[in-house]
């Protein structure tokens, strides 16, 4: 069980690292969407969805003594000290204030309770001396809080103008009795701003909410014209206003239910602030509706993570920022200021800053760039920013990598408008076409008002996108697996009918047309050609279903099987139709290369395109020939007259049907055809079967006629009049294409005439090479006969001695319209030795010839001998400088795949080794391009197979491995030098090459340790700068089941799992996460420094997308377990799978979402009979997620109904636990599941679930 499951795993491994390679490449968290922003180098990170609740005046301030420091007032304990020191007290002799003034005392920062023991001291329980007394710290107070006259107040200033609602009305908390907001807002000489205190405030919400609000009272100021409030001060006054009488409370319970609060200046354990956190927390608790708090929180480098933990414990988001020594929080108010710079206009702030980041190319905008970009394009006027800018087509697919085109809120539609003229925006639009109708709209709209200015090919490309952005619309689910259940119980009507020929359908699609070479001169927009702009294919949703599939599961009718030709043949047409008016009648010929052979599909049995509707076509009508003559034929006389090549293929496939054709039809559609179809078209491999099964069936008339056209030949016309006259290649094809016909009629016991058999010898005669196959035929040059492939004669140079060989195969490739244009290809290919003869002579004459080397290099992978391949290596290692950089690629190729056959005995050559020295010295020696060589977004791991600084280190590692060293054997001491050079190697190229070895760094290790330790590991260290590189290369190679190796880099990958990532990014960590965990449950993997708890915490503290790629790990090994044979699913749960889930998969609920409840309700749904127990697992960590249908989330052979008689009362747990009216939205089969689990178990209808279900399920439906 446990192996099978490790199989399991493995496949899996395999599957993601497949699906991330088609995936969008980035280098961890660069281009990613980025939820914060910063408004100063060195500031916090303000994040990006507070920024637009500001914008949308949702945001709150709450201000606290820290506010009021910069303007010179004390925080709360400067003012107990002030209070104690105006009234000449001391706190020494008394305990319980002693207490709250030392460090780490019982009561510290208790400071109300502190003035509350004071007051009780002094007035001692007298009423009237309590008034006194009270008084008296009253004018202490005003005394301490009296600020300078020229205190500066651009802090408050910037504060209030942030605390805006949506009408742009002042509107601002503060705990502190001071008046200096008011002051601020006088100051600036703005209209008057109201204030408020204490239970005067008015309620949020209401037409007079505003102001300043004074929460725990105020201050007289008579320079502004207030008046002085009650204060809450002391302990019993904190514990009246939020406790005994609760105004307090119910006011902050208000403002948390109605506004996103930000506090500012405040510490977590300042006693105002935990009088409002223990407020919130506890309304928190009761009531889910409460919004957001967050708080500004200076903190000491080094305490991120326990400062962030702190805050989120008491229920707030905290915003930390570094306070310097000499600097104060002047990160804060700098960033508050710069915010509110930015708040008085987001827009045009936001326009500025991107019309000078996107002058620039996407290339050669730095990394930070991108980031900032998505950040300011994360807002709601995103759309009209980029209409207004117009920036450069190349920006589009980066944004669109960032997410910037949610399909929602912001569309690309406006400002691929304003460049519809561009030629580069209609290719980006062709690579990947929009896919929001706004974008559609909008695109229509450009291409009819600017019609005039738009050549016809402009023109043209446009209406082919608008087209394909259309098509993108419909379902990506094919709607057979809608209908399939009711095509097995044999509820065939319209419907499904439509919904299946929808599925086979070939739908049109666009991709952006080749680039041109750069040694081409650019093409004016009016001389461009469509083919210029955009590439057409044509492939259904269904691409890769089987169609036998559909034929297994089709009743076995007459009725049904005819019905369904029907459907499918108006869909083919339709499809060919648009086909054809895309790129013209050419395009028949291309959609007819899809299917090279209708009567067998394994001709092309994974093919695209019009294969899979034509061969679903072809074995239907068979089906129903096999019932039905009449209805076949009727069906078949539809494809006779067709104007489309397929439709014409169809019907001679038909036509081998005796019973259904009498041999007069086969004449005359064979004699009416055309010469195109009957000689160059793909239709020959139809008419050969036709003449070859039925031609003895054919009256003597009847083939004589036929075998006159036959003897006839090829009309030269078809032909280009420069395609003959050379006595080259083509000068052959009409006569093979009849010697093909005949020789296929004959062989299959066809009686030919006497003129036929006489053609048919003298072509064998003079031929003796050919055959009676149509496959050599694609080599032709014709544009409806295909030719590829080298050319030439090997036998013209058999006479030319080999120091003239070289020559003279060069003069025969050069001549003008020549037909030995391969000629040395071709000779080195059949007598490499010969050619490795001719290449030293050149060298003794010191001749280099690119094409020359490239085609030895070419033929010496399929030679076996050692010798040859040392001789060619000598011969190598004479080359000059000059010409090795330029065939450099090209021996790094050789010696890739000839690399054992250097090797003799393990022991490599030293010519090999000679030769890889000199190459490095070229690669790594020598100047990089040093903007290259840090993380510029490029995918660098696959930019090491493919540069050659990747390619070299893994030319290194293949002659490693062919030594074939033992376990902990060493580098040795021919490699170890060369593997030094890799580790001190600088620039991109030694960059690329540490890179491959990360790849490998698993079988390295086993080798020599201690080499990995030295020069390897340290550099995946998260401070390290090429970390995140060698950990894309660590991560793109297989999982290593090496404990010591884990082990070791396990603090450096543990790091690697915070931060936002790809799931692409996040499935190879979850791999390298969980699969170590499995490998320690197995026999001899207790060596794995990996604990359940390691992989839990790793879990809960990651981003969400390592979840979602953990969730889908486990649903796709119950997957595995489930589809492998031999193998129970519901033993896979309770043995391995389970006990593992239950173990590591964390239980937080800031851990549960949607994407991580689809993937385990997947994992749930493959459990069959343990289904009742992984739910009990699995129920509570689920949330509401969007299902356009129950019925949806069973796919891939499972039974939705098998599950409900399973376990109705599991599977209605499920339901309750998914299904929600917002934000997610009800199912639309809601009602109808619920039907069935009541069929299954009527009891369950009286339960509280099924009662919210069904209610659900009434609202949806009204």
């Amino acid at each position: 069980m446990l192996g099978a499951f490790l199989d399991g795993a493995h496949n899996h491994s395999l599957d993601i690292r497949s699906r991330a390679r088609r995936c969008l490449k980035s280098t961890f968290n660069y281009f990613r969407r980025v939820t914060t922003m910063r408004f100063i180098s060195d500031g916090p990170h303000v994040p990006a969805d507070l920024l637009k609740s500001q914008e949308q005046g949702e945001v709150l301030f709450v201000c606290g003594a820290g506010v009021s420091r910069g303007a010179g007032l004390p925080l709360f304990r400067g003012l107990v000290e002030s209070v104690y020191r105006e009234l000449g007290e001391e706190w020494e002799g008394y305990p319980a204030e002693f207490e709250v003034m030392k460090e780490n005392g019982l009561l510290a920062n208790q400071y109300d309770r502190m003035l509350r023991a004071l007051e009780r001291r002094l007035a001692a329980g007298d009423v009237p001396r309590s008034q006194g007394m009270r008084e008296r710290i009253k004018r202490a107070i005003r005394k301490v809080l009296s600020p300078a006259a020229d205190v500066a107040l651009e802090n408050h200033v910037a504060l209030l103008r942030l605390s805006r609602d949506s009408e742009s009305r002042i509107r601002i908390l503060t705990t502190n009795f001071d008046t200096l907001f008011e002051r601020a807002w006088h100051s600036v000489n703005l209209p008057d701003l109201r204030s408020y205190a204490c239970q005067e405030m008015p309620r949020p919400r209401t037409a007079t909410f505003g102001g300043v609000l004074h929460l725990h009272g105020r201050l007289a100021d008579t320079s502004i014209g207030v008046g002085e409030t009650e204060l809450v001060l002391t302990s019993a006054e904190f514990g009246d206003a939020y406790l005994r009488s609760g105004w307090a409370s119910r006011y902050v319970y208000d403002l948390a239910r109605t506004h996103i609060l930000v506090l500012v200046g405040y510490s977590a354990d300042d006693p105002p602030m935990r009088y409002l956190l223990e407020t919130l927390e506890a309304d928190r608790e009761r009531y889910p509706d409460l919004k957001r708090v967050f708080a500004f929180a200076d903190v000491k480098v080094g305490q991120e993570s326990a400062h962030d933990a702190l805050w989120r414990a008491k229920g707030i988001e905290p915003i930390l920022y570094h306070v310097k020594d000499g600097d104060g929080h002047a990160q804060l108010y700098r960033t508050l200021n710069a915010w509110s710079d930015y708040a008085q206009d987001p827009t045009a702030w936001r326009r500025e800053r991107l019309r000078l980041l996107m002058t620039e190319k996407p290339e050669n905008a730095s990394p930070a760039d991108h980031v900032e970009i998505s950040s300011l394009l994360s807002h709601g006027d995103a759309e009209h920013i980029l209409q207004e800018l117009m920036p450069a087509a190349a920006w589009l697919p980066v944004l669109r990598k960032t997410g910037t085109f949610d399909g929602k809120r912001t569309s690309p539609g406006p400002w691929i408008a304003q460049r519809i003229d561009d030629v580069e925006m209609i290719r980006e639009c062709a690579a990947a076409p929009p896919t929001d109708m706004h974008s559609l709209r909008c695109i229509e709209r450009a291409v009819e008002v600017g019609a005039t200015k738009l050549s016809g090919e402009l023109r043209k490309a446009w209406n082919v996108i608008q087209r394909a952005i259309s098509v993108r619309h419909v379902d990506i689910t094919p709607p057979w697996y809608q209908v399939r259940t009711r095509v097995i119980s044999g509820d065939i009507d319209h419907g499904v009918l439509t919904a299946v020929a929808a599925s086979f359908k070939p739908r049109l699609h666009v991709r952006r047309s080749y680039d041109r070479s750069a040694s081409e001169k650019p093409v004016e927009n009016a001389a461009l050609k469509f083919s210029d702009l955009v590439r057409t294919q044509f492939k259904p949703i269904a691409d890769g279903l089987d169609f036998h599939e559909i034929l297994a599961a089709w009743p076995e009718q007459t009725e049904t099987e005819s019905r369904l030709l029907k459907v499918l043949n108006r869909e083919l047409e339709d499809a060919l139709e648009e086909s054809r008016e895309t790129e013209g009648p050419a395009r028949d010929e291309q959609a007819s290369l899809d299917v090279p052979f209708l009567p067998d599909p394994r001709s092309n049995m994974f093919g695209s395109g019009f294969s899979p509707i034509v061969h679903l076509i072809t074995a239907l009508w068979t089906r129903l020939a096999d019932k039905s003559t009449s209805e076949a034929r009727l069906s078949a006389l539809a494809w006779r007259n067709s104007s489309f090549l397929i439709s014409r293929r169809l019907y001679l496939n038909a036509l081998l049907r005796a019973d259904a054709f009498e041999s007069t039809e086969i004449r005359d559609t064979l004699l009416e055809l055309d010469d195109r179809i009957f000689w160059v078209s793909d239709a020959r491999h139809e008419i050969a079967l036709l003449l070859a099964s039925r031609w003895n069936s054919l009256d003597e008339t009847h083939r004589t006629a036929i075998a006159d056209r036959i003897r006839k030949g090829v009309p030269r016309d078809l032909f280009s009049a420069g395609d003959f006259g050379g006595g080259g290649y083509l000068e052959t094809v009409p006569d093979r294409l009849v010697f093909v016909l005949l020789s296929r009629i004959k062989s299959a016991g066809g009686t030919l005439d006497v003129a036929s058999l006489d053609l048919l010898k003298a072509h064998g005669e003079k031929n003796p090479e050919w055959t009676h196959s149509f496959d050599e035929l694609s080599n032709s040059s014709h544009p409806y006969v295909f030719k590829s492939g080298p050319q030439g004669e090997v036998g013209v140079l058999k006479s030319v001695p080999d120091n003239e060989l070289v020559r003279e195969a060069l003069r025969l490739q050069q001549e003008p319209a020549s037909e030995q244009r391969d000629v040395w290809k071709l000779l080195c290919s059949a007598d490499p030795e010969r050619g490795l003869r001719a290449v030293a002579f050149e060298a003794d004459a010191d001749r280099w010839e690119l094409p020359v080397l490239d085609g030895l290099l070419g033929a010496a992978y399929n030679v076996e001998s050692h010798e040859f391949q040392v001789v060619l290596a000598q011969t190598l290692l004479r080359a000059p400088d000059s010409f090795m950089d330029s065939i450099g690629r090209s021996v790094m190729s050789w010696m890739l795949q000839c690399c054992s056959k250097l090797i003799a005995e393990t022991v490599p050559s030293v010519h090999l080794l000679n030769l890889w020295d000199r190459l490095a010295e070229r690669t790594y020696d020598q100047p990089d391009d040093s903007k290259r060589t840090g993380l510029d977004g490029d995918d660098l791991e696959g930019a090491s197979l493919n540069e050659p600084g990747g390619i070299l280190s893994w030319i290194l590692c293949n002659i490693l491995d062919e030594t074939n060293p033992s376990i902990g054997a060493g580098l040795g001491h021919m490699l170890l030098p060369r593997f030094d050079r890799i580790a001190r190697a600088e620039g991109r190229s030694g960059l690329l090459a540490r890179v491959y070895l990360a790849r490998n760094l698993a079988y390295l290790y086993a080798v020599d340790a201690t080499w990995i330790e030295k020069q390897m590991l340290s550099r995946f260290r998260p401070e390290h700068p090429e970390s995140l590189p060698l950990w894309e290369g660590r991560l793109r190679g297989p999982v290593p089941n090496a404990p010591a190796l884990f082990n070791e880099m396990k603090p450096y990958f543990f790091a690697m799992l915070n931060g936002a990532m790809s799931f692409n990014r996040a499935q190879q960590l979850a791999e390298h996460l969980l699969l170590p965990a499995v490998w320690k449950r197995q026999e001899g993997g207790a060596d794995f420094d990996i604990a359940p708890s390691d992989v839990r915490r790793a879990l809960a503290a990651g981003c969400p997308e390592l979840r979602h790629a953990a969730a889908f790990m486990f649903f796709n090994w119950m997957k595995n377990a489930r589809t492998r044979e031999k193998e129970d699913p519901s033993d896979a749960w309770r043995t391995t799978i389970g006990p593992l889930f239950r173990e590591v998969w964390p239980i937080d609920a800031v851990c549960r979402d949607s994407r991580t409840s689809q993937y385990l309700v997947r994992m749930l749904l493959e459990c069959k009979e343990a289904f009742p127990e992984a739910l009990g697992d699995v129920v509570d960590l689920l949330v509401p997620f969007e299902m356009y249908s129950i019925e949806s989330m069973f796919f891939g052979g499972l039974d939705m109904e098998a599950v409900i008689r399973r376990s109705p009362e599991g599977f209605l747990r499920l339901l309750d636990a998914v299904v929600a009216p917002r934000p997610t939205g009800v199912a639309r089969d809601l009602a109808s599941v619920l039907k069935k689990i009541s069929i299954a178990n009527s009891a369950v209808e009286s339960s509280s679930l099924y009662l919210r279900l069904s209610s659900l399920a009434r609202q949806r439906d009204a």
